[in-house]
Parts: C-alpha cells; sequence; structure tokens
C-alpha cells in the first residue's frame, strides 16, 4: 500500500478546480433551511493559445438541463480551489469560493448521449476567474502535457475528484470538502457492467488504500475529474500526463476490491477543441 501525500500530489492537485452552484427553486431553498442548497462537480483547467478553459464529463451537462427543464433555478455559478488552496479567506472561517459569470444553455461545448462513448466538456474561462485562480495557485495544463503521445511511459494512474460522499453540507453552515486522489489500476479490457459504447472507453479498478480515507466510499461527484498518469509512486512528480476524464463508475461498499471506473481518453476531445478555437480565430 502506498499513500500518497499532499506535497507529493501539488503538480497535478493545481489543475484541478471544483465548479458550484446553487438551486433557488423555493421547494429547494425551504428544504435546505432557507438557504438555495449549494451544489459541485468536478472539472480541470487546460490551456489552449492563450485561453483556459474547464473541462468535465458531458453528462453532467445533460443532467443539469434536464434540472432546468424540470424546475431548477441554478444561480450563483462560482469556482472553488481549495483542492491547491485550502485556507480560510481573511476573517472568515471558510474557504470563499470565487463568482463567475456563465450560462450552461449557451457556453459549454459537450458531448454525452449524442455520441456514445463521448462524454466531454468545456467552456472558456473569463479573464477575472483566470486572475483569481492564478493568485490561489491554480495553473492550466500547458499543451506539451496534454498533448504529447508517450502515455505508457506513465502508467501509475491517478484519479482526482471531490466526491459528494466526502462533502460536510449542513443547512446554513460552510461546505466542508474533502477531495480525494486515488490510484486507479489499468484494466486489460471492458469492465463487467457497463454497456458497450461506439467509441470505446478505458477502464480502471480503484485502489482504495491508496488513500487515508477510512474506508471505501462512493465515487458520486468525481465524474469529470483529471485522470493523471506518472512515472512511479516512488519518484518526485516532475513529468506527467493527462490520461483522461471520468466519466462513470460501479461501486459497492460492501465489495471494496473490484470497483471499476470507466473514463474517456483526453486528447482527442482536447485536440479537437483546439481545431475549433483555431477556426473561430481565422
Amino acid at each position: 500500500m502506498i499513500e500518497l501525500g499532499e506535497e507529493f500530489l501539488r503538480p497535478l492537485h493545481r489543475h484541478f478546480i471544483n465548479i458550484t452552484y446553487r438551486d433557488h427553486r423555493l421547494d429547494a431553498v425551504q428544504a435546505n433551511g432557507g438557504t438555495p442548497p449549494m451544489y459541485h462537480f468536478s472539472a480541470f483547467v487546460v490551456q489552449i493559445n492563450d485561453d483556459w478553459l474547464a473541462i468535465t464529463a458531458g453528462h453532467i451537462f445533460s443532467h443539469l438541463k434536464k434540472a432546468i427543464v424540470h424546475g431548477a433555478v441554478l444561480k450563483d455559478w462560482a469556482i472553488d480551489d481549495s483542492t491547491v488552496n485550502p485556507d480560510p479567506h481573511p476573517n472568515t472561517n471558510m474557504k470563499v469560493v470565487y463568482n463567475i459569470s456563465f450560462d450552461p444553455d449557451k457556453e459549454v461545448f459537450y458531448f454525452d448521449d449524442d455520441v456514445e462513448g463521448m462524454d466531454y466538456a468545456a467552456f472558456k474561462l473569463d479573464y477575472l476567474a483566470i486572475v483569481a485562480m492564478q493568485k490561489e495557485g491554480i495553473r492550466p495544463i500547458p499543451e506539451e502535457i496534454w498533448s504529447k503521445s508517450d502515455l505508457e511511459d506513465f502508467p501509475y494512474w491517478l484519479l482526482v475528484g471531490t466526491p459528494e460522499e466526502l462533502i460536510e453540507n449542513a443547512p446554513g453552515q460552510p461546505q466542508a470538502k474533502r477531495h480525494a486522489t486515488l490510484h486507479v489500476i489499468r484494466r486489460s479490457g471492458p469492465a463487467p457492467g457497463f454497456p458497450e459504447k461506439r467509441y470505446p472507453r478505458n477502464y480502471a479498478e480503484v485502489d482504495f488504500d491508496s488513500t487515508d480515507h477510512d474506508s471505501p466510499f462512493n465515487l458520486l461527484g468525481m465524474s469529470g475529474g483529471p485522470v493523471f498518469g506518472i512515472r512511479s509512486p516512488l519518484e518526485k512528480i516532475e513529468d506527467y500526463r493527462l490520461i483522461g476524464v471520468q466519466s462513470s463508475q460501479q461501486w459497492e461498499r460492501v465489495k471494496p476490491t473490484g470497483n471499476v471506473i470507466a473514463f474517456c481518453d483526453a486528447q482527442p476531445f482536447i485536440k479537437t477543441l483546439k481545431e475549433t478555437w483555431l477556426n473561430r480565430q481565422a
């Protein structure tokens, strides 16, 4: 068993963010003690030319749009960078998220059920968000990391995300989050129980012993998080690769061994994004 500490993982964590939002629908506010409940999803930041983009899973936006159709009033979009800088802001007892201008109906480029096996989403981050993230220590994954083809040289895979099960969210109180970075072990073939897709996904078994958490936990909430590859857990992380985008899981609390995730290759999607960006600027 190898537990990887925060200092070791810092080069990877500086790319990870949570996107948060609140539901202002009246019954949701009343059920939450008079405060709009806060939700989140996992994401990470990449750089294409001079732009910073947030990358996550496409099915998240399918679910958000269905929620809006059924009456959800989603507002207060913000970025939480507490993975890289968990310290409370001055004169507060909590980590303050910073608001972003965002419309999930207009500003997202994503694939989900319309293209089987492709579960991706991306949106551009505005200038003020970039300045705030830079101040807090967030950095985008540069092209020399996300575009390399030598992925086989980085066989030790790590999934980064924020499981909903590790969030404490009492009505009227600040959210307390515990982020997780898990070793995931590559499978040689598709995992039983996952539906076949037109575009094949990658599969990996989750090594819960690689974290300092007391017991296995549900990975719900980690969708959209990055899967990184490093050379070895015994060497300082000086070089690494972006492998994939977390998509789905097969999980049982009573069966901590054999829990499996499915994720999509990151590189094809980001290369498509780059081509799209270049075409827009032409």
